[in-house]
């Protein structure tokens, strides 16, 4: 997030090390990471097993999406956006279909397009408003804010009440940032500083407080992370696929567009007859008793 003007340095000088969190300023790659997180949790709630002639065993997760591997912070995702694992399985659902519907044309045809846009849409409005906790927790893994935050565990402070001391202390300097036109985007460097709270353990309701701290001293807060809305603000997100099928285009495309080939029986002297369903696996997934089947016209 690029700044027209170098700004005045925040201060604390009882510890530096708060010092540096408070004035460093993340790219947006834990953007990206959170964008990362969201794509594969719902890749692992996909829900469903294939039907013979497919061996029943054998679930869509390992069909569609056959290189997966569950991210370490991925565990976290119920927890951090308190969406249950039943929403996650009905966003993958949607998700999915909604690749079946613009990938394969024969099976499209099956498919509700508008019923399937809905679903996906209302999902992912929904998802935009409860990623600041993995926003705050992705941000432990940015390179240099982890370096700041392996440097205060080795002090033993409570960096949680040191950091929310050290912005009640700066909102002279806030102030300055944003009536003194050295920020082009002062809501990405609150935003940003939330979050490190957020890592530094505080909760939303923390934030919350925080937030009425600074206002009550004067702080001019943008609108768009005030206390009624910072939850929901996404310009991390910048550059990343919208959550829509484009985010899992290249791991389900083929698997999508497959066929599968099996033996129904013998052609006699030991040589097997073989017959091959074109569109299996997208076939499969929307067929009745199947997920994907509340989406068929």
């Amino acid at each position: 997030m690029p700044e027209s003007n170098q700004p005045p340095l925040l201060e604390y000088p009882s510890n530096k090390t708060i010092e540096s969190m408070l004035n460093l300023l993340p790219d947006l790659s834990t953007g990206a990471k959170v964008h990362e997180l969201v794509i594969n949790k719902q890749a692992r709630e996909l829900p469903g097993q294939h039907t013979p002639p497919k061996s029943s065993s054998m679930t869509f997760r390992q069909s569609f999406y056959e290189h997966y591997g569950e991210l370490p912070h991925a565990r976290f995702m119920e927890t951090d956006t308190g969406l249950p694992q039943y929403w996650w399985e009905g966003f993958s659902v949607s998700l999915l279909c909604q690749a079946i519907y613009s990938i394969n044309k024969t099976v499209a045809k099956q498919l509700d397009g508008n019923r399937i846009y809905n679903a996906v849409t209302q999902s992912k409005d929904e998802i935009l408003q409860h990623l600041y906790l993995c926003y705050g927790r992705a941000l432990k893994e940015f390179g240099p804010f982890a370096t700041l935050l392996d440097e205060l565990n080795r002090q033993q402070l409570d960096g949680k009440a040191l950091f929310h001391d050290a912005m009640l202390q700066n909102v002279g300097v806030w102030r300055l940032w944003m009536t003194g036109g050295h920020v082009t985007n002062p809501d990405w460097h609150l935003f940003n500083n939330y979050a490190k709270y957020i890592a530094l353990g505080a909760s939303g309701s923390e934030v919350d407080d925080l937030i009425e701290e600074l206002d009550k001293k004067d702080l001019p807060i943008q609108s768009m992370v005030d206390k009624s809305h910072w939850r929901g603000y996404t310009n991390y997100l910048q550059g990343q696929p919208s959550f829509d099928y484009t985010s899992i285009d290249a791991m389900v495309r083929t698997a999508v567009l497959a066929g599968y080939t099996y033996v129904v029986g013998s052609k006699g002297a030991g040589q097997p007859r073989f017959k091959t369903e074109n569109n299996y696996y997208s076939g499969e997934f929307i067929k009745k008793g199947q997920p994907g089947r509340k989406f068929v016209k």
